[in-house]
């Protein structure tokens, strides 16, 4: 496996040495797959893969959306990696079957209402 640095950002809760499991596995409703079907857009996200990026900002934004609070985790991939197909910056997203976490990150409340205000303002954190 790659020395690279692995982040998941999701539901709050989940414990060190936990793992993160996809949607299909999990029954997760609360997921990017869902949202964008609500808004009548093109599912972007397969619900049997979990997803983890090599960017703390990205995996910040879904954790801060997360109706839970949110949590950033530190994991290590588990079995095949796949680029993300739908992310236009290569080695940024990636599906992977599972994650093992390795540090749970709560994030803040302050933390949390700035990347809500930038996103409710357009823009990125």
């Amino acid at each position: 496996m790659t020395s690279r640095v692995f982040w998941h950002g999701g539901q709050s809760g989940l414990a060190r040495g936990g793992q993160i499991l996809p949607p299909s596995t999990t029954g997760a409703t609360r997921t990017l797959y869902e949202t964008a079907q609500a808004a009548g857009l093109a599912a972007p996200a397969r619900r049997d893969r979990v997803y983890v990026t090599t960017s703390y900002d990205a995996a910040l934004i879904y954790a801060a959306l997360h109706p839970s609070g949110g949590a950033v985790y530190l994991v290590e991939p588990e079995g095949e990696m796949v680029p993300d197909p739908d992310c236009v910056t290569p080695g940024l997203s990636w599906e992977c079957e599972s994650a093992r976490i390795v540090r749970p990150l709560p994030v803040p409340e302050e933390e949390r209402a700035v990347v809500m205000q930038v996103l409710l303002a357009g823009g990125a954190p």
